[in-house]
C-alpha cells in the first residue's frame, strides 16, 4: 500500500513539474525577447547608408548651395539613423550597442565627407569646366595679342577673362550665364575683322578644348566679334 502511495505521488509531482515548466516556458521566452532587441545586418547596413548620404550631403554643402531635393534626402539619412538608434534603446545592454552605433555613424559620415571634400578639390583644381562646351563667351582681354605662326597661319593669340556665357543647349537658348576663368584664344588674322586691345571685352565663339589635342593637330578658338 506504501508502495503504490508513493508511487502514485510521485508520478502526480512530477505531472505539475511538468506542466508548471511548460506554463512558464512561454513567459520567460517573452521576457528573453524584450530584453535581447538588437539590430539585425539589414539595420546595420541601413545605419551605415544613412551615414554615407549624410557625410556626402555635408561635404557638398560645404562648397554648393544645397537644393530642396537633398534636403529631403539629408532628413531621410538622420531619419534612418533615428530608426536605429530607437531599435538600440530598447536592448539590454543599450549602451554599448548605442556607443557602437556612434562610433559606426561618426566613421562613415567622415569618411563620405572627406571622400566628397576631396573629390570636389580634385575637380576644381584640374578639370576645365568649359572643356568641349561650344558657346559664346563674353569677356575681356587681359593679355596683348601677339602673332604667332601655326602651321604655316598666322594667328593672334591672347587670352581672355570670362565673364558670362551663353552655352549652344536647348536648354539656354539665349540666355548668358554667369561663368569665370580664363580662355587663351588663337584667331587667324585674316579672318580677325576688328583690331584686339588689351582691356577691351571680347566675344569669343567656338569650342575651349586642349590646345594639342594630337601631336600635329591645334585646336582653335574663333574670334567672331571684337
Amino acid at each position: 500500500m506504501v508502495t503504490a502511495y508513493l508511487r502514485k505521488l510521485k508520478t502526480k509531482l512530477q505531472f505539475k513539474n511538468q506542466n508548471f515548466n511548460h506554463e512558464g516556458m512561454p513567459l520567460h521566452t517573452n521576457i528573453i525577447d524584450r530584453t535581447k532587441v538588437v539590430l539585425t545586418h539589414s539595420q546595420w547596413a541601413h545605419v551605415i547608408l544613412g551615414s554615407i548620404i549624410i557625410g556626402t550631403i555635408l561635404g557638398y554643402g560645404n562648397y554648393f548651395p544645397v537644393l530642396n531635393q537633398m534636403h529631403y534626402i539629408l532628413s531621410i539619412g538622420i531619419a534612418i539613423i533615428g530608426v536605429g538608434v530607437f531599435k538600440v534603446l530598447q536592448s539590454s545592454n543599450w549602451w554599448r550597442s548605442l556607443g557602437k552605433l556612434i562610433v559606426l555613424v561618426s566613421v562613415f559620415v567622415g569618411l563620405s565627407y572627406y571622400q566628397t571634400d576631396l573629390r570636389i578639390i580634385h575637380f576644381n583644381s584640374y578639370t576645365s569646366y568649359y572643356l568641349q562646351q561650344e558657346g559664346e563667351y563674353l569677356g575681356t582681354v587681359v593679355t596683348a595679342p601677339e602673332k604667332v605662326n601655326l602651321n604655316g597661319q598666322e594667328y593672334y593669340k591672347y587670352t581672355i577673362e570670362i565673364h558670362s556665357l551663353h552655352p549652344y543647349k536647348d536648354t539656354a537658348k539665349n540666355d548668358y550665364i554667369n561663368a569665370q576663368g580664363r580662355l587663351q584664344v588663337y584667331s587667324k588674322v585674316s579672318t580677325t575683322k576688328h583690331p584686339i586691345r588689351l582691356g577691351e571685352y571680347a566675344v569669343v565663339e567656338g569650342t575651349p578644348k586642349s590646345l594639342f589635342l594630337s601631336k600635329r593637330k591645334v585646336v582653335l578658338i574663333f574670334a567672331v566679334d571684337i
